[in-house]
């Protein structure tokens, strides 16, 4: 399966306001979430996890920040 469609759609959801930009830590820890959700869950229940869980992600990766 090709998880760059999911994982781009996740990260539509998890980064609306673009402050996570490609190459940066966090924003690659979140890559690495999603890809092990998906392997998982699949696609959708991925997906769905996502939009439910959205601050806990968010709150992880600000954690990998400091």
């Amino acid at each position: 399966m090709n998880k760059s469609d999911p994982i781009f759609q996740a990260m539509t959801i998890i980064n609306e306001h673009e402050t996570l930009i490609p190459g940066i830590c966090e924003y690659d820890v979140l890559v690495e979430q999603i890809t092990s959700l998906i392997d998982q869950l699949g696609r959708e229940k991925a997906l769905e996890q996502v939009r439910k869980a959205k601050a806990l992600l968010l709150e992880q990766v600000h954690r990998v920040r400091h």
